[in-house]
């Protein structure tokens, strides 16, 4: 909604056209032209010009709401990898000849993506995780996910995940993978 008059009446902005990413967290509106206005979003930047009816999204921004990053052993670059609020898990070389843009950026995983975590024994192989403990590990090749979020044993009752579930690789021995719910799990076999 919109108002003309300082706040004292709102009117229903009509909605026409273009998606609106969820999650807006900054609002600018032109104060010489207040038909103009720009939102930011977990999603990235928005422009209307028509007070909200249409929104065009501004493609290109190197913007995003990154939980965790690791880094791999990758050559001839190492590669970046990152959970994004509402983005899912992604990753891109850490550099690539004329600079890394958006289109070298790949997907592996969907939800809001928190821990990613590439295997150091496996440069095949990554890891992550999105709300509720909901992990997999995948295959760099195929970007196929297969999940891997421990059960709850007879009688241990429901697990308890929290939203922005950890995973970690040992420091001693990386091929354990460690996860926690009320409970702590170690797996020796990639999940």
């Amino acid at each position: 909604s919109y108002s003309d008059d300082g706040g004292y009446a709102f009117a229903d902005a009509p909605s026409e056209g273009g998606f609106l990413h969820s999650d807006m967290h900054a609002l600018w509106i032109n104060p010489n032209n207040t038909s103009q206005m720009y939102v930011g979003t977990d999603g990235g930047v928005y422009i209307s010009n028509d007070k909200g009816a249409n929104w065009l999204f501004l493609a290109g921004l190197p913007v995003g709401q990154f939980y965790h990053v690791a880094v791999d052993n990758h050559q001839p670059y190492y590669r970046v990898y990152g959970g994004l609020q509402d983005n899912g898990s992604w990753y891109a070389p850490s550099s690539h000849p004329g600079g890394v843009s958006v289109s070298e950026w790949k997907g592996l995983y969907w939800g809001d993506g928190f821990w990613t975590q590439p295997d150091p024994t496996d440069p095949d192989i990554a890891y992550a995780e999105y709300q509720g403990g909901n992990m997999a590990r995948i295959n760099m090749q195929t970007l196929k996910s297969n999940p891997i979020q421990p059960k709850e044993a007879p009688g241990d009752g429901k697990l308890r995940w929290n939203w922005n579930t950890p995973i970690v690789l040992g420091s001693k021995n990386p091929k354990n993978l460690y996860t926690a719910a009320q409970y702590l799990y170690k797996s020796t076999d990639q999940g």
